[in-house]
């Protein structure tokens, strides 16, 4: 609404719960007072995300900013066959804005087979004080070519169309547009540069179903209802976000801030490979005079990988938020590239390494490669090949059995730099094996590394986490796919 204003287009995740008592509706929530077949009445809270920065256009600089606020009230809702017809009046509970709003909406809901479209009208009205909030221009804010300006009361009309089609029982795709005509007192305003708003909204769904009923729970019946809860406690880290998951955990020398708080979460969905988890999350940020402490809200859903065992019998863990894997292509290929291709971006930056991307037709690129022992030990780990030029060819694994004085476990990057066409064959046809290997896993900057090329391979090694005291004599035996 404001001139100029850049933000046309936005990615907005929504929430949508009904409960018997309790309800979230994307950008609303709140509690049934009365639902019954044809007449609802309901406590609510909107979040209004209109507002006004100066760093949105220079138009603004010097205009005070207009917040974001939630408005809570009533709401009434009257269902018959010929439609729905609903109120709502609320006040700005965050005392931002200070204003008020009616509105009422007449609807009428068109089912055919997976199809349903709802068109709609609506009037609004915003009080004064609300409107001059928004679209008001103090004295203290005005300039020649941003007069002074008190805005009234004002009212609009609203028009749109709603549409959903359902997919299959679970996914829904959804579109809505309206267009809503604006009051004088807000085309007046010097603040606004339009006669009227159109929007529109594409999106999809994913329904879990009445997560309340255990005939409609997916997975082991047993775990119908099943809760969590964690206490949150975190600091700003000196290292970025992959040396942090490698074991990097040093607290930040500069910036000083701390979060505590409470998640809790329920299981919406049991998986045999992934489980869904509802998640609410109240945090306290303590930014220790750097700003004001402020609280924050998180509500989230979370899929969580499931530890498998492999259909050919190979062990495949589960590596939450960098690098989920289990046990088929499906669920592991897309994440393991996306940690393969960061992972060789990360050691593209170590100037000793540049002669080796440069020299190497190929390389291969596993970015977390578990190994434990005691006295006999393993290792396990999958990746991706790519071109010299960054493009992907294939998938890749890696298993290590080995024996000898060891005692220990770790967790490392490895990159594997084929000099020549014939080693990256050997190697796709899954003939490649490393042996006699005696390796400390010490050196600097935490690298190791095998004697430069060795019949057109090199390998090098990020070590990440885990102390692995090493000795042994073992092989790497690996197996490779091509993907188009």
């Amino acid at each position: 609404m404001p001139r100029d204003n850049e933000n046309s287009s936005d990615l907005v995740p929504l929430y949508y719960y009904e409960g018997e008592y309790l309800f979230a509706h994307g950008t609303s929530f709140g509690v049934h007072l009365l639902d019954s077949d044809h007449f609802k009445i309901d406590l609510v809270s909107r979040y209004r995300f209109d507002r006004i920065e100066d760093s949105d256009d220079p138009f603004f600089e010097g205009v005070n900013e207009r917040r974001q606020s939630l408005d809570s009230g009533l709401s009434v809702t009257w269902k018959t066959q010929w439609g729905e017809l609903s109120t709502s009046a609320v006040h700005d509970s965050l005392d931002r804005h200070g204003g008020s709003e009616v509105e009422v909406t007449y609807r009428y809901p068109w089912r055919n087979n997976k199809w349903l479209v709802t068109p709609f009208i609506s009037y609004v009205y915003q009080d004064s004080t609300l409107a001059d909030y928004y679209y008001g221009v103090s004295a203290e804010e005005a300039r020649p070519d941003r007069p002074a300006y008190e805005a009234s009361s004002a009212r609009s009309v609203r028009l749109g169309v709603g549409t959903t089609y359902k997919v299959n029982k679970r996914f829904v795709v959804f579109a809505n547009a309206a267009h809503e005509t604006l009051d004088s007192t807000v085309k007046d305003s010097p603040l606004v540069d339009e006669d009227s708003l159109t929007s529109a909204y594409l999106g999809f769904a994913y329904q879990f179903g009445n997560t309340l009923n255990e005939n409609q729970f997916t997975g082991d019946k047993a775990r119908f209802g099943e809760w969590s809860w964690r206490i949150n406690y975190g600091y700003t880290a000196e290292k970025t976000f992959l040396k942090l998951h490698n074991g990097a955990v040093e607290k930040h020398d500069d910036i000083d801030t701390d979060l505590a708080g409470l998640t809790f979460g329920k299981l919406l969905r049991d998986g045999r490979k992934v489980e869904m988890w509802g998640k609410f999350s109240v945090n306290r940020r303590l930014e220790n005079d750097l700003q004001d402490d402020f609280w924050e809200y998180n509500t989230y859903v979370m899929a969580m990988g499931v530890t498998l065992v492999h259909r050919s019998g190979i062990f495949a863990s589960s590596d939450i938020l960098n690098n989920v894997s289990g046990g088929s292509d499906v669920l592991t290929g897309h994440v393991a590239y996306l940690g393969a291709a960061n992972a060789a971006r990360h050691f593209q930056n170590d100037e000793h390494l540049q002669t080796y991307f440069e020299e190497a037709v190929a390389y291969a690129m596993f970015p977390r490669v578990y190994r434990a022992g005691a006295g006999y030990g393993a290792a396990y780990g999958h990746g991706w090949v790519f071109r010299k030029q960054g493009a992907p060819i294939g998938k890749t694994r890696v298993w290590q059995f080995s024996a000898g004085p060891h005692m220990g476990a770790q967790f490392y990057e490895q990159i594997i730099f084929f000099k020549t066409e014939e080693a990256l064959a050997l190697f796709q046809a899954g003939t490649l094996e490393f042996a006699g290997q005696a390796n400390a896993t010490v050196g600097v900057a935490n690298v190791s590394a095998t004697p430069a090329y060795n019949e057109g391979v090199a390998i090098f090694t990020n070590i990440g986490g885990g102390l692995m005291l090493e000795g042994s004599i073992g092989g790497h035996l690996y197996n490779y796919r091509a993907v188009q």
